[in-house]
């Protein structure tokens, strides 16, 4: 079942796998930090940003506003952080009434009317989604996406490639 949120499932992460905050606090607290940065350029009501685990699962580290609680796997069967993941492309949702890959629960829960999901990569190894949401419909088309990929591309640059991903791969 889906957790409400889109691209999303309702299971929590499994016990076995400790939080971030609690392996690495200080990546944890940055990631924090750079999820409200991306709240707040993108004009959003939420920010999250999930990182790929030694499965190779996407879980959510970092969460600031009305958004993924930490801790959500991300559902990489379908759904927007599913195409995320897939196309390792920006995922935009326009009208998350009309769109299909806006899980129902999600929506209401989040009130959620419009997305942005991100790719970010660390030598070309996709590590984490960042995704933006917010209550008001089409809020991340032109200058706003622009803005995200280009944050996008700046903690690419920055906070990820402070963490050793091979380990990840």
């Amino acid at each position: 079942a889906e957790a409400g949120v889109p691209g999303t499932t309702a299971a929590p992460a499994p016990a076995s796998i400790t939080p971030l905050a609690m392996r690495e606090p200080a990546l944890a607290a940055k990631l924090k930090r750079v999820a409200e940065r991306a709240r707040i350029l993108s004009s959003a009501q939420g920010a999250s940003i999930a990182l790929r685990n030694e499965q190779g699962a996407f879980l959510c580290e970092a969460s600031v506003g009305t958004a993924l609680d930490v801790g959500t796997p991300l559902n990489l069967e379908r759904g927007l952080a599913a195409e995320c993941v897939a196309t390792k492309g920006l995922v935009l949702c326009n009208d998350a009434q009309k769109d299909p890959r806006v899980d129902a629960a999600m929506r209401q829960q989040l009130s959620l009317a419009s997305a942005a999901l991100l790719p970010l990569f660390v030598k070309n190894t996709l590590v984490a989604v960042l995704a933006v949401f917010s209550d008001q419909p089409h809020a991340f088309g032109g200058q706003a996406a622009r803005r995200l990929r280009e944050f996008a591309r700046t903690m690419e640059a920055g906070v990820l490639r402070e963490r050793n991903w091979r380990r990840r791969r």
